[in-house]
């Protein structure tokens, strides 16, 4: 985490309620003995560092440091990532990441961006060409009243084929759904429900000769298949437990600022601990923010909780009556049914 200055305004940034005081940007080196040491209890795995912000690139100077410092260290490999609106790539940026191999992804949100980002980060054609010279590049967008899934996945269809012309394959896809943390423009959260899960009914039937080995991959469908590959392979993730949220943030996923100060997300501003605390005292400050268990229930009996596997701790009740829920599974319902529609087939012929 490293700051929470922003040089934009997305009317839905769920940040907003959230961020109540500035994040410090000065490092303390103790956080590199500390990252190393995580890197090295899980050296099985590489250590993911992701660069958060606010907008991460207004501190630009503190990941090339954070970097370069990490990757003298021996003993230990980390990858790196980060999440960005884009607007202050530069060449420079781009050249850094492709040489440290840091994966990069844009939120963006197609045809209707001005309308929920105020500005378009692929307006121009210079700055579009900048950002399609990066050699890790994923697209996020977000679903709202704005835009919908088909709409969404196409626009970036069209930005991936242009990236492919550059470096023979394609872009890495993201789509989140809109969830109110106490947003501003509530218009974003007046969905067509039947109109989404129709949309997403639509999609799988694209998607289904490809997964079903009856065509080869056609260019102009490749970023619906990945989207849809993505969500088959959240399925195949351990099993949700109720108990805390599955994302992770706090307890596998650790939010770290530069200082040494941890938080149980990092779209929040209120630390719950720091490096030299005990262990437990942290999680104890860790588990009080996380209200999971309290949706257990109401949960485990929804259609769709295989891929939601109960939401984001930061979303209140009154949200998910509203809301929250309802996009959930109208995105997510109709590919759990025609998962289950193969898995019966699959089963029915004696192939499972």
């Amino acid at each position: 985490m490293l700051g929470n200055q922003c040089n934009m305004s997305c009317t839905y940034c769920l940040q907003h309620p959230f961020v109540n005081r500035q994040i410090a940007n000065e490092i303390n080196p103790e956080i590199y003995d500390f990252l190393c040491e995580v890197a090295y209890e899980n050296r099985e795995h590489r250590l993911r560092i992701v660069f958060y912000g606010g907008e991460p690139l207004l501190y630009f100077e503190n990941i090339k440091t954070v970097v370069e410092v990490l990757n003298q260290r021996n003993g230990v490999e980390f990858e790196y990532a980060v999440i960005s609106n884009g607007k202050a790539v530069t060449d420079e940026m781009v050249k850094f990441f492709n040489d440290h191999k840091v994966a990069v992804t844009i939120s963006w949100d197609g045809n209707t961006v001005l309308e929920t980002r105020g500005f378009d980060v692929f307006a121009e054609s210079e700055h579009t060409e900048r950002l399609l010279k990066i050699n890790d590049l994923c697209l996020s967008g977000v679903i709202s009243a704005r835009a919908y899934p088909k709409e969404l996945l196409n626009a970036m269809q069209r930005l991936s084929n242009k990236y492919y012309g550059i470096h023979g394959y394609h872009l890495g896809v993201n789509l989140d759904e809109i969830f109110d943390t106490g947003i501003a423009d509530k218009d974003l959260l007046a969905l067509d429900y039947d109109r989404v899960r129709e949309e997403m009914t639509g999609i799988m039937a694209v998607v289904d000769p490809y997964l079903n080995g009856v065509e080869v991959y056609k260019a102009d469908d490749c970023i619906k298949i990945a989207y849809i590959y993505g969500l088959v392979k959240r399925l195949a993730k351990p099993n949700w437990q109720g108990c805390t949220v599955y994302c992770g943030n706090g307890l596998s996923v650790l939010n770290l600022d530069l200082q040494g100060n941890l938080y149980p997300c990092h779209n929040t501003s209120e630390k719950v601990g720091a490096i030299g605390d005990s262990f437990y005292k942290y999680l104890d400050q860790v588990l009080a923010t996380d209200d999971t268990k309290l949706h257990k229930e109401q949960c485990a009996s929804c259609e769709v909780v295989a891929l939601c596997r109960g939401g984001c701790k930061l979303v209140r009740p009154k949200a998910r009556e509203s809301g929250y829920c309802k996009l959930k599974q109208a995105m997510f319902a109709p590919v759990l049914s025609y998962i289950e529609k193969i898995g019966a087939h699959e089963k029915e012929a004696g192939l499972c």
